[in-house]
């Protein structure tokens, strides 16, 4: 009996070693299996780095709708500015089109250069539209004009998160970079607002179109360029 007994106790104990053993072997492997698991990228982002990419998504999906409205809301001040300027400013498009439009009506112009003029005026808003316009309306007139789908692809596969190389938000900076793994251009500026993050229209071709605006303006004769203003 007394032998029964010890071989009863040696048994619960190798069934409690046993199920010690499974409990450790169970846990290694739900470890094991974490640890394989890709984590999400996100999850290492900081707010503002995140706020960052979210922005950027919802201007993707914002064109992809075509909510012009929305992406004039998620561009930067400075960006709005710059289309504020090249539609009342010297040179922008308001005394462009006062101007060729005078050209036309004097007989000012002949051959290529007349229908050079004929074309430009045929695409742009006519007079009593181009007055009333503020820049966003223009802006939004602009986009509906000109954008494609290819364009809506294009800009979706660039602020998608898998194309996302880093996020960098210097500290105590109202400014961020989103580095893209492919595009042209690779990175992008954004400005923190009191509403969010905001896009900056890329400044190498802002300040190129800058440039081109104020050529015109310096070609003009003093006579013609005072007049365009009125």
């Amino acid at each position: 009996m007394a032998a029964n007994q010890s071989t009863l106790q040696e048994y619960a104990s190798v069934f409690r070693g046993f199920r010690a053993f499974r409990g450790k072997m169970l846990l290694l492997l739900v470890f094991v299996f974490v640890a394989a698991c890709p984590r999400d990228p996100r999850l290492e982002l900081t707010p503002d780095q995140q706020a960052v990419v979210t922005a950027a998504e919802r201007y993707a999906v914002a064109l992809g709708k075509s909510d012009y409205e929305g992406m004039w809301n998620l561009l930067s001040p400075s960006s709005q500015e710059w289309v504020v300027r090249n539609l009342e400013g010297e040179g922008g498009v308001r005394m462009t089109i006062a101007l060729k439009t005078k050209e036309l009506e004097t007989n000012a112009l002949a051959g290529k250069e007349k229908a050079e003029a004929e074309a430009y005026l045929a695409r742009m808003p006519k007079a009593p539209e181009l007055k009333e316009m503020t820049g966003k309306d223009y802006y939004i007139w602009q986009l509906k004009r000109t954008v494609t789908d290819a364009q809506r692809a294009e800009t979706a596969r660039l602020f998608n998160f898998s194309n996302v190389r880093e996020v960098v938000v210097p500290a105590n900076s109202d400014m961020a970079t989103l580095v893209l793994k492919a595009g042209d251009p690779d990175r992008y500026t954004f400005v923190r607002a009191r509403d969010g993050w905001k896009l900056e229209l890329p400044q190498k071709r802002l300040l190129d179109l800058d440039a081109a605006r104020m050529k015109e303006v310096d070609a003009i004769p003093k006579k013609e360029h005072d007049e365009s203003r009125d």
